[in-house]
């Protein structure tokens, strides 16, 4: 198995001359060798394996070493237990695959089961506040202050005290924390909210209404920049000058590597109005036949607001794992027609392409009529065409 090697990324990485990675972290994103993209190849410690969210390319850490140095993967294992030293000491293999499979061992993994999630959340919400720089920023994008109190955005705190005490204070009032994605048992001992930039922190919601996962929308002012690099990781230039990068903008809440976390899947987003369904004892979207889809959940309460057109989002154009299951769920509730609304930037960027059309099989392999919808592209998403709308009265 690739978990058995007694090497792992981190020495693979050294050996190549590439960026180092920390053996620690059950799971890391960094650049990928293979299309140049930044933190769009996700290497796993636990399986030894890879997998690149840019140009799909995948497979496990003796093929990675392969392909790079252009030789065959049996080649690939000698080549690293010679230049690691490790064919001629059997006791440091020995050391290093006992000290692996301890690790794999006490990485325990936690499921917290939604409704527990929901009720840890909202009271998490609860205790927090949302800053005035922030409701202006919503306020800006089209929404009421009353709808955006009751969607439970609020600013993400920073801080180590504050971290620490916003976990004493859901132990406090009886919730559960280990395994809730986004809390973890520190080095000292101590639970704590994760450390992310300041932002906005969205509520994902399920189809019964229930937070199921949190995202944070970091503040603009706060995203580092990086030069892109190329395939031999080389930095690229245009113009004489380096092409640029901007490092994510939104993260999930998750603490997937750390003492007594959770992770946060890729969760499919409802916005739409819910009913109570008497049948099934559960809230339920109000019955409608044509539904919107679109990338990212506050882009998706944003239209909502303004349109009052039903919409669920998926959390990126490479993220389309729950799609399915979401679909499944709107046709048991009388979907007929999904309107595709993703980003407008699909005219230059070949992965928003891919992912339309990726979206246009699995929507007519359910039996969906798909429409395409398109907008004027000097209105990038479609929230800020729906705003556009909004203001001229149509």
């Amino acid at each position: 198995m690739q978990g058995d090697f007694p090497f792992n990324w981190s020495d693979v990485f050294y050996l190549l001359g590439m960026e180092s990675v920390s053996p620690a972290k059950a799971s890391e994103d960094v650049t990928c060798p293979f299309c140049g993209d930044n933190h769009t190849l996700n290497i796993n410690n636990n399986k030894k394996v890879y997998r690149c969210n840019k140009c799909k390319k995948n497979g496990g850490i003796l093929g990675f070493y392969a392909e790079i140095k252009g030789i065959s993967k049996r080649d690939a294992y000698h080549e690293i237990n010679e230049l690691l030293g490790l064919d001629k000491d059997m006791q440091l293999v020995k050391k290093r695959y006992e000290y692996e499979h301890h690790q794999k061992k006490s990485r325990k993994t936690y499921h917290v089961p939604t409704e527990e999630r929901d009720k840890a959340y909202r009271y998490l919400l609860s205790i927090l506040a949302l800053e005035d720089d922030h409701i202006q920023s919503l306020v800006d994008r089209g929404l009421s202050l009353a709808y955006i109190l009751a969607k439970g955005y609020r600013t993400y705190p920073t801080g180590q005290e504050e971290l620490e005490r916003i976990a004493r204070l859901m132990i406090a009032a009886g919730h559960n924390i280990v395994g809730l994605p986004g809390f973890y048992k520190n080095d000292n001992g101590v639970y704590q909210l994760r450390y992310i930039k300041r932002g906005i922190m969205i509520p994902v919601i399920d189809i019964t209404g229930k937070i199921q996962g949190m995202q944070i929308r970091k503040d603009q002012n706060l995203l580092k920049r990086y030069p892109k690099k190329d395939m031999d990781g080389k930095i690229v230039y245009k113009d004489g000058k380096p092409v640029m990068k901007q490092e994510n903008k939104y993260i999930w809440l998750s603490t997937p590597d750390m003492c007594n976390g959770g992770k946060a899947n890729a969760f499919t987003h409802f916005s739409c109005n819910f009913a109570w369904d008497d049948n099934t004892n559960k809230l339920c979207p109000i019955h409608n036949e044509e539904w919107y889809l679109t990338e990212g959940p506050m882009k998706g309460d944003i239209f909502f607001y303004l349109m009052e057109r039903p919409i669920i989002c998926v959390p990126g154009v490479n993220a389309l794992e729950r799609l399915e299951l979401a679909l499944d769920q709107l046709i048991e509730r009388g979907c007929k027609i999904i309107h595709d609304c993703l980003d407008m930037d699909y005219l230059t960027n070949p992965a928003v392409m891919e992912a339309r059309e990726r979206i246009r099989c699995l929507v007519k392999s359910k039996g969906l009529i798909y429409k395409r919808r398109t907008w004027n592209p000097e209105y990038k998403g479609i929230d800020d065409y729906a705003l556009f709308l909004k203001k001229k009265g149509k």
